[in-house]
């Protein structure tokens, strides 16, 4: 061995040759960056378990779900499947409608039915109110012609009286005949 060679090994007891420091140190320092490297890992992965749901087949804990609706009935159609995912929302199951649509297509007819004999009867009042109105037309029309045959009855009926006065002042001067006279009031009458 040379001399180089003696201060890069030592030798131990038993004619092992030792390591030299700087080799020593280099291998530690590997050492202890897999043992951060490791750390880091588990701390990692501890981290990632405590604040992730994860699962290998998706299910859930519990032997069964409880799905229910608010409203009664059977199962028309269930569109899940294992491994489909679901958001807030989604449809799970359509519920058999048909006897609630037709009870609904009845409900919709009877309000048809109704708001038919609702415009009926407004059709009817308007027709009975159109007859009222005309009615108090032909009144008032039938009205004013009798106070015009009344004004008219008394404009005569003043002729007349004024006629059998005359008649009547006549018959005492001779200048009008009786038989006159009583045609003079039988008018006015």
């Amino acid at each position: 061995m040379s001399d180089g060679d003696t201060q890069n090994t030592a030798v131990r007891a038993g004619g092992v040759p030792r390591r030299n420091g700087a080799r020593r140190i280099a291998q530690g320092l590997v050492l202890l960056a897999l043992v951060v490297a490791a750390v880091a890992w588990v701390a990692q992965w501890f981290y990632h378990q405590h604040t992730h749901v994860s699962s290998n087949d998706a299910r859930v804990v519990a032997g069964e779900v409880t799905v229910s609706s608010r409203l009664g009935g059977r199962i028309a159609a269930f569109d899940l499947s294992l491994g489909d995912t679901l958001a807030k929302g989604d449809v799970v199951t359509r519920l058999h409608d048909e006897p609630e649509q037709m009870r609904l297509e009845a409900l919709e007819a009877e309000v048809a039915a109704r708001a038919a004999r609702i415009d009926y009867q407004r059709q009817r009042i308007d027709v009975s109110s159109a007859q009222y109105d005309g009615a108090v037309t032909e009144a008032q029309e039938r009205l004013r012609s009798a106070q015009t045959a009344e004004a008219s009855a008394r404009a005569l009926m003043e002729v007349a009286e004024k006629a059998y006065q005359r008649s009547r002042e006549l018959v005492d001067t001779g200048g009008v005949s009786v038989q006159q006279r009583d045609e003079d009031y039988y008018e006015f009458l």
